[in-house]
């Protein structure tokens, strides 16, 4: 998996650390999450759009200091293969020993 996110027209690659080409921090990629749909129903719409968790080892603050404050900042999640699985903007960032985000789609 690689991911890449785009912090003032800047790409940062974040890839596993057994890998080559980008910052080695990227820790887990949790599986695609999509929303049911219930717009049938009277007065329950859609409050989530598909979505995708990851984890940036963060043990001292260089992934934090590297993306600053990036909620909405544009993010791609790529395959093994350089197949892109997943893009969206980035919609909620934990910051800790292990910087945790969401991307939405």
């Amino acid at each position: 998996m690689r991911l890449t996110v785009t912090v003032d027209g800047v790409d940062l690659v974040f890839v596993a650390p057994t890998v080559t080409g980008g910052y080695p921090w990227l820790g887990k990629v949790g599986g695609l999450h999509l929303a049911a749909r219930a717009g049938h129903l009277e007065g329950v719409g859609v409050g989530e759009g598909a979505n995708v968790a990851f984890e940036l080892d963060n043990a001292i603050r260089q992934a934090s200091d590297l993306l600053g404050y990036c909620p909405r900042a544009p993010a791609v999640i790529h395959d093994d293969n350089g197949v892109e699985w997943f893009s969206g903007l980035i919609q909620r960032v934990e910051y800790g020993a292990v910087l945790g985000g969401t991307i939405e789609a």
